[in-house]
């Protein structure tokens, strides 16, 4: 039996600690206005950043669905 650690995007980890450990990561949604982004894929924490010191707005996130979860973990029972 083989165990897959795996965490969504906020838990923040290097990506050294990723490779390291081999560690899976799901994107959460994170909306600055009107637009939808994927946590560390179309968006980093910088961007977040600049985004609520010249606005002054809160970012919005968004868990994933059961869909979402379905395919990441498929990945990994796929691959054994």
């Amino acid at each position: 039996m083989k165990i897959k650690i795996t965490a969504d995007s906020t838990a923040d980890l290097s990506a050294e600690l990723l490779e390291k450990y081999d560690i899976g990561i799901i994107s959460l949604g994170v909306s600055l206005g009107e637009d939808l982004f994927e946590d560390g894929k179309t968006i980093v924490p910088e961007q977040i950043y600049d985004y609520v010191a010249n606005t002054k707005k809160l970012p919005k996130t968004s868990a994933v669905n059961s869909e979402q979860y379905k395919g990441f973990f498929a990945q990994f029972f796929e691959q054994g």
